[in-house]
């Protein structure tokens, strides 16, 4: 119930900075009481409903321009900051469902842990991302950067591993024995 009740209490808290009430955040999709009901933690929203609920309170837009600001930070090697701000666009993005976000801000946060030589953090960072990339290729830019960081972290036969793994399945899934295909 602590998930609800974090989700609920984020949920209150973002609409009220919007100044928006119940109903103007819940209706037409919903009843203004299922959004009453999250809000006070009684029941766990479905995905499909926080993603309504975040787009009628801005929060993509939002998250997107923080996402940017982290960016800018990078460049200007405000690494520390860029952290902070893609840790929280990704906490953010995942307690409202939106995995596009999470993905770009999880790999963020792997390339600064990159600059920051936490290099085993970068790793778990774009496994992550990897769980919520929308498609294959974007699940083996994250595995091709996870596989980098491990190899700089030290550990360069657990990514040789990784890596055959992955070949792997991707040859008995295909039929094929090449490592990569023609291009």
């Amino acid at each position: 119930m602590s998930t609800s009740l974090n989700i609920g209490e984020r949920l209150r808290q973002v609409r009220r900075e919007a100044g928006l009430s119940q109903q103007q955040v819940a209706e037409p999709d919903y009843p203004r009481s299922y959004l009453s009901q999250i809000e006070l933690g009684r029941i766990v929203p479905d995905p499909q409903a926080l993603r309504v609920f975040a787009q009628r309170l801005g929060l993509p837009a939002r998250l997107t321009t923080l996402l940017l600001q982290a960016r800018k930070r990078m460049a200007s090697a405000d690494v520390e900051r860029a952290l902070a701000d893609y840790a929280t666009v990704a906490s953010q993005a995942a307690l409202f469902a939106l995995p596009e976000l999470r993905y770009a801000a999880l790999c963020g946060q792997g390339e600064a842990a990159i600059q920051k030589g936490h290099y085993l953090f970068a790793a778990e960072s774009f496994e992550a991302a990897e769980a919520v990339a929308s498609d294959d290729l974007a699940r083996a830019e994250a595995l091709a950067r996870r596989v980098t960081s491990l190899a700089l972290s030290g550990e360069p036969g657990q990514a040789v591993s990784l890596g055959r793994g992955r070949s792997a399945q991707r040859a008995a899934m295909t039929g094929s024995t090449r490592g990569c295909s023609p291009r």
